[in-house]
């Protein structure tokens, strides 16, 4: 079914995934699990990591009486503040990086990681500060190269948010 045949696509470039890294999104299930019900014995030793960083950040930036907006901002700028865009991801032909990169260990542990790392760090954090949140894999540059970024809904509203490219410590340069 066309949505609207109206429409004129003849100018759409069509979406062609670059498929150059995984962009599978790390499974935080058993971290919101663990926040939810305090209990963390059966957690990894990342994911319990991961949670005791994200504790950490709450107890600092986040309190009950925020807005969602102003958690939304106060994670950003945790995020864009504390992380820095694990560039060893191209220095080797296999595309990896550190341990970690493309989850929120990197960032919340290590302050490292790529676009899918910031991307499901975002998601994380908005998950356990009860905002509506998603992350979207897809790609940049006319869909040359694969990236990851969130949508966040705020006052009913769908917003984009790129922390990566929003990082000044270079990470739009670095996009993947």
């Amino acid at each position: 079914e066309v949505l609207n045949p109206e429409l004129d696509i003849s100018d759409f470039e069509p979406f062609d995934p670059p498929n150059e890294f995984d962009m599978t999104l790390y499974d935080t299930s058993a971290i919101l699990a663990a926040w939810e019900s305090g209990e963390e014995d059966g957690l990894s030793e990342t994911d319990a990591a991961i949670l005791a960083r994200c504790r950490e950040i709450f107890a600092e930036h986040i309190t009950e009486d925020m807005t969602d907006f102003e958690k939304e901002l106060a994670v950003h700028d945790w995020i864009v503040r504390n992380g820095s865009y694990d560039q060893t991801v191209y220095s080797n032909s296999a595309h990896s990086g550190r341990t970690g990169y493309r989850d929120p260990y990197g960032i919340l542990v290590g302050g490292y990681g790529n676009c899918l790392g910031y991307s499901s760090t975002f998601q994380l954090l908005m998950d356990l500060a009860g905002v509506e949140c998603i992350t979207v894999v897809g790609a940049s540059f006319q869909s040359t190269s694969d990236h990851a970024w969130n949508m966040v809904r705020l006052d009913g509203e769908w917003y984009c948010v790129d922390p990566p490219w929003e990082d000044p410590s270079g990470g739009a340069a670095w996009a993947s």
